[in-house]
Order: C-alpha cells, then sequence, then structure tokens
C-alpha cells in the first residue's frame, strides 16, 4: 500500500486472536520445602535445587556450564541455553547449546 502496489491491505481482514498468556505459578515456602524433601537423595538434585532456587526456565539451568559459576561471590550467571534444534534437512534434532533469546535474559544471580 505504501508503495502504491496494492490498494488495499489484506491484513486488515483478519481476525485477531487473543493469545492467553500462562499465569506464572511459584512454590510457597511449604510448598518448596516438600519439594526439597522429595529429592533429597536423588541423582538430578542439585538440578532441581538450581533450578528451584534460580527461577530459570529450564534450558537455562540444563544450559550451566563450570565456567557460569562463581564460587566466591556466590553466585551463577546466566548466559545460554540448552535447546533442542531440528534442522530442515534432517528427520533428526539435536541439542545445542544457544545464547539466551534476547540479550536482557543475560543475568548474574545470586546463589541462596
Amino acid at each position: 500500500m505504501k508503495w502504491g502496489l496494492i490498494s488495499r491491505n489484506p491484513a486488515a481482514l483478519t481476525a485477531v486472536t487473543k493469545l492467553r498468556k500462562r499465569k506464572l505459578r511459584f512454590y510457597d515456602e511449604s510448598q518448596a520445602r516438600v519439594f526439597l524433601e522429595a529429592i533429597c537423595g536423588d541423582s538430578l538434585e542439585v538440578l532441581f535445587w538450581l533450578a528451584l532456587c534460580l527461577g530459570s526456565r529450564k534450558g537455562e539451568v540444563l544450559g550451566l556450564q563450570w565456567t557460569d559459576f562463581d564460587f566466591e561471590r556466590e553466585a551463577v550467571t546466566i548466559v545460554r541455553s540448552l535447546q533442542r534444534i531440528r534442522p530442515e534437512e534432517k528427520k533428526k534434532s539435536n541439542l545445542e547449546l544457544i545464547p539466551t533469546k534476547v540479550e536482557s535474559s543475560d543475568r548474574r544471580v545470586w546463589l541462596p
């Protein structure tokens, strides 16, 4: 329309549906305590503990590397995510470490 190639905007004829935002849910203190007791001794206990305490996305927790941990400052830096990627020309997907989706997702989180 801007260039005068079409007389009307075809996108104006579409109906826009509202996207439902998922409501964020958090454990309260008693739920977190029950969860931590339930995972005690599990081989993935540290992973679950980090996910609970950092409040990070699953891919962000799975993308952590030892270099992301600063044990002197008791902090972890989140700069990447583990994602399942399927190249267009392939049938199988691969797990790949990729940068976080937006730069503002990069952050330092203090460990409790």
